[in-house]
């Protein structure tokens, strides 16, 4: 600006332009000579030799060939000298704070994933970071070594997916009047979606809900004991994540109303916790309650993080596909499709929902069967089982050891210890940072000596020398059977598991290595007329000496303690009422030109629902299956309780018990024959043959 002051002044003192055919650098020199006359001050020393020149030029912009700065009619190929004009242009003051950028990571299931600044500071915290010593399949990687993703990978994968999601909605259909502020909430919640998550997924939740049932069954229990008991059965990963987050901006002052930090109110942050919740806060939508943080003109942003709906989120899209890539090495484009494809709609009702593409109908199917698949082959792996019941009876049998230590961040100090029942009941957010799964190497070196601390040590050396519990079968229930044999199904499904231990263990009675003495069958000497073959009293005679022979410590019994019973409801996880019902006929499709509709940019397109006969060869035999496992815990009585549940199959008309689920998956109904085709002894000439499934 100095220069170009002096520039001007000295125009006005009289300075001459150059005749004709004089040089550039001649000019330049008696510019130069008529701003020295008019006695102002440089800034810089005036650099008289012709390569200063070039280089200060240089330094302010291109040049010709003499080191003269271009003018601006030097654009246009005339190159003229005109001491009048500023020899550059002002620049760019630089006291603006510049907007902060969204960072970039990498991720081994998305690519490059975009990060906000004001998430990035969340991502940053103590609260969060526990995240990374959460596995997102529990106790999976001990079956399948490659489970070993996190929580924190789950999180930033379902933060992208919802990004891109609101990002392709704001580009392709403006009248929805989507906000910046809409999509960062969006973003946030899909982040801290799990943050309230347990040690071992949601084993830890079920661990809870168990030791609350206990309290309330318990006769002496204690007004106070009621009180704990209540909040541990109705405790959810969801309201804890909530908690998590408010812990989250208090702990580390991070301030969402700045507006480098997107600038939010208290009703974004309101609309965040219902985004996690998938729910509104105070209630259901089935008992009256309604969103609070967006109106109905934005009612479809609920359906993206968690969609109560059709169950089809970019949560479940996330975890369906890392799980599968990490556990069974599969790679599917389907979920990437769903995500790419999804408009919003209006459906008959006027709510604005999500919809598909109706040529994705069986790519919808198949996020539904492969949530049944991934349950069968990785969620519900016998071994994989076997391990979460032992890591629950561990966690039961500490659940009063006061294993959590919380320390002062100035001084290093423990402050307080605590259990992890106490730290769920009283909400400290400070303590529930430091749950993790490393809860077992707590309870192995606790320096606490009780009985129930030493049979919890116990149990976790049994688990990493992999001395496990044993699966003694797998009872199927046989929904759609006779009226008869379903209300039998039925009414053992509706009892407690402790009564149907005992109702298997009446079956085995008797079935013992080494019988009690009484039961040999001895022979007494009035009855002569009985006619007993020579070879057969060798026989009793032997057995009986050897039976005696053996003492009362090496017969084994089975017991009802020596069982474990877990239910388990495998689905599709998608919506409405009924869980065998089909999950598609909930899920909205459009045209595929549904983008040529006036009114589509502002999401008046009207959906529709799409046959089933046009995705049936991809529908499975059973929507919903529902199962009981039943584990043996003394391996030594395992041949004890598979017999005893075979016997009490074929009392409950059940198929013959086996280690491993084989209906729930990849059995595909035939459009002509119903679910099942019965070849009976008449089986195909060629056994090879390939039947096409359409």
């Amino acid at each position: 600006k100095t220069r170009e002051r002096m520039a001007t002044k000295g125009a006005k003192a009289g300075s001459k332009k150059p005749p004709k055919g004089t040089s550039s650098i001649e000019g330049f020199l008696t510019k130069r000579t008529s701003l020295t006359a008019s006695h102002e001050p440089f800034s810089q020393p005036v650099m008289c030799s012709q390569d200063n020149d070039a280089t200060e030029s240089r330094k302010r912009g291109r040049t010709d060939g003499s080191g003269e700065p271009l003018s601006p009619a030097s654009h246009d190929g005339n190159v003229t000298s005109n001491s009048t004009q500023p020899s550059e242009q002002p620049r760019r003051p630089l006291t603006k704070k510049c907007k902060p950028r969204d960072k970039t990571m990498y991720c081994t299931t998305h690519g490059n994933i975009e990060v906000h600044p004001a998430i990035w500071k969340m991502i940053d915290t103590r609260q969060y970071q526990r995240l990374r010593r959460c596995k997102q399949l529990g106790h999976a990687q001990y079956v399948f070594p490659g489970a070993t993703h996190t929580r924190f990978e789950h999180s930033l994968g379902v933060q992208h997916k919802a990004g891109k999601l609101v990002k392709r909605f704001m580009d392709n259909q403006p009248g929805l009047n989507l906000t910046a502020k809409d999509k960062l909430c969006v973003e946030i919640a899909a982040t801290m979606h799990d943050c309230g998550h347990g040690p071992f997924s949601h084993q830890f939740e079920h661990v809870l809900h168990e030791i609350g049932k206990k309290l309330m069954q318990n006769p002496d229990a204690s007004e106070a004991d009621i009180k704990v008991a209540k909040i541990l059965i109705n405790w959810t990963h969801e309201d804890q994540s909530n908690k998590m987050f408010d812990c989250l901006l208090l702990a580390n002052k991070i301030d969402l109303s700045l507006e480098e930090n997107g600038g939010l109110d208290a009703k974004d942050i309101m609309f965040i916790k219902e985004l996690i919740r998938g729910s509104p806060l105070g209630g259901s939508e089935e008992d009256g309650f309604k969103f609070e943080g967006r109106g109905d003109d934005k009612i479809f942003l609920y359906e993206i993080v968690s969609n109560k709906r059709t169950g089809l989120d970019v949560d479940r899209f996330d975890y369906l596909q890392r799980d599968s890539q990490a556990a069974l090495g599969k790679h599917s484009k389907t979920f990437e499709k769903l995500t790419e494809s999804a408009i919003v709609c209006t459906d008959p009702k006027g709510r604005l929902v999500l919809a598909f593409p109706e040529d994705e109908v069986q790519g919808v199917m198949e996020v539904y069967t492969t949530r049944m698949s991934m349950y069968n082959k990785v969620y519900m792996h016998r071994k994989t089982l076997i391990i979460d019941e032992m890591v629950k009876d561990i966690l039961m049998l500490a659940k009063d050891s006061k294993i959590i230590q919380v320390r002062d961040h100035a001084t290093g100090r423990i402050i307080r210890r605590q259990s992890f029942v106490e730290v769920v009941c009283n909400d400290d957010m400070e303590a529930f940072s430091h749950l993790d799964d490393s809860i077992l190497d707590m309870i192995r070196l606790s320096p606490e000596d009780t009985d129930e601390m030493a049979k919890a040590s116990l149990l976790v050396q049994r688990l990493q020398t992999r001395d496990l519990y044993t699966m003694a079968g797998n009872l199927c229930i046989q929904d759609g059977k006779t009226d008869e044999c379903f209300a039998k199904h039925r009414e053992m499904w509706n009892q407690e598991e402790s009564i149907i231990c005992n109702e298997i263990v009446q079956y085995a009675r008797g079935q013992t290595h080494t019988m009690p003495e009484e039961e040999v069958p001895e022979t007494d000497g009035e009855e002569e007329d009985e006619v007993i073959h020579s070879s057969q009293m060798a026989l009793i005679e032997s057995e009986k000496d050897r039976r005696k022979s053996k003492s009362k410590k090496d017969m084994l019994e089975l017991l009802p303690c020596d069982l474990r019973i877990k239910k388990f409801t495998v689905g599709t996880g998608g919506g409405g009422s009924s869980k065998f019902a089909d999950p598609v006929q909930h899920v909205w499709f459009y045209n595929n030109d549904a983008s040529e509709y006036e009114g589509h940019e502002m999401g008046l397109t009207l959906p529709h629902k799409v046959s089933a006969e046009h995705y049936k060869c991809a529908m499975p035999a059973n929507f919903c299956i529902r199962e009981l496992k039943v584990l043996c815990v003394d391996t030594k009585k395992s041949k004890l309780a598979e017999a005893a549940v075979n016997k009490y199959c074929a009392y409950m008309e059940m198929p013959k018990a086996i280690n491993q689920s084989s209906q729930l998956i990849d059995s595909p109904v035939s459009i002509a024959e119903g679910p099942s085709v019965d070849w009976g002894d008449a089986m195909p000439e060629d056994e090879n043959t390939q039947f096409s499934q359409c």
